[in-house]
Protein backbone atom coordinates (compact mmCIF):
# COMPACT_ATOMS: atom_id res chain seq x y z
CA UNK A 1 0.00 0.00 0.00
CA UNK A 2 2.72 2.45 0.82
CA UNK A 3 4.33 2.15 -2.61
CA UNK A 4 1.10 3.13 -4.38
CA UNK A 5 0.60 6.07 -2.03
CA UNK A 6 4.09 7.35 -2.79
CA UNK A 7 3.58 7.07 -6.54
CA UNK A 8 0.36 9.05 -6.70
CA UNK A 9 1.76 12.51 -5.91
CA UNK A 10 4.64 11.88 -8.31
CA UNK A 11 2.26 10.84 -11.07
CA UNK A 12 0.07 13.87 -10.43
CA UNK A 13 3.05 16.20 -10.61
CA UNK A 14 4.16 14.57 -13.86
CA UNK A 15 0.70 14.93 -15.33
CA UNK A 16 0.52 18.59 -14.35
CA UNK A 17 4.02 19.19 -15.71
CA UNK A 18 3.11 17.60 -19.05
CA UNK A 19 -0.13 19.60 -19.17
CA UNK A 20 1.78 22.82 -18.48
CA UNK A 21 4.41 21.89 -21.05
CA UNK A 22 1.75 21.25 -23.70
CA UNK A 23 0.03 24.55 -23.03
CA UNK A 24 3.33 26.43 -23.18
CA UNK A 25 4.22 24.80 -26.50
CA UNK A 26 0.80 25.69 -27.93
CA UNK A 27 1.21 29.31 -26.87
CA UNK A 28 4.74 29.54 -28.27
CA UNK A 29 3.62 27.94 -31.54
CA UNK A 30 0.69 30.34 -31.86
CA UNK A 31 2.98 33.32 -31.25
CA UNK A 32 5.46 32.11 -33.85
CA UNK A 33 2.71 31.58 -36.44
CA UNK A 34 1.33 35.04 -35.72
CA UNK A 35 4.75 36.61 -36.08
CA UNK A 36 5.39 34.90 -39.43
CA UNK A 37 1.98 35.98 -40.70
CA UNK A 38 2.74 39.55 -39.70
CA UNK A 39 6.11 39.44 -41.40
CA UNK A 40 4.54 37.98 -44.54
CA UNK A 41 1.91 40.73 -44.63
CA UNK A 42 4.63 43.34 -44.23
CA UNK A 43 6.52 41.90 -47.18
CA UNK A 44 3.36 41.86 -49.28
CA UNK A 45 2.73 45.53 -48.51
CA UNK A 46 6.27 46.54 -49.48
CA UNK A 47 6.08 44.49 -52.70
CA UNK A 48 2.77 46.13 -53.65
CA UNK A 49 4.23 49.57 -53.05
CA UNK A 50 7.28 48.68 -55.12
CA UNK A 51 5.08 47.49 -57.99
CA UNK A 52 3.01 50.68 -57.79
CA UNK A 53 6.08 52.90 -57.92
CA UNK A 54 7.48 50.94 -60.89
CA UNK A 55 4.18 51.33 -62.73
CA UNK A 56 4.17 55.07 -61.99
CA UNK A 57 7.73 55.37 -63.28
CA UNK A 58 6.74 53.64 -66.54
CA UNK A 59 3.75 55.97 -67.00
CA UNK A 60 5.84 59.10 -66.50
Amino acid sequence: MRTTEKKQPLEQSRQSFHWLKRKAMIIITALMIGMTNGMNMGEDITLKKQNQTELQDKKD
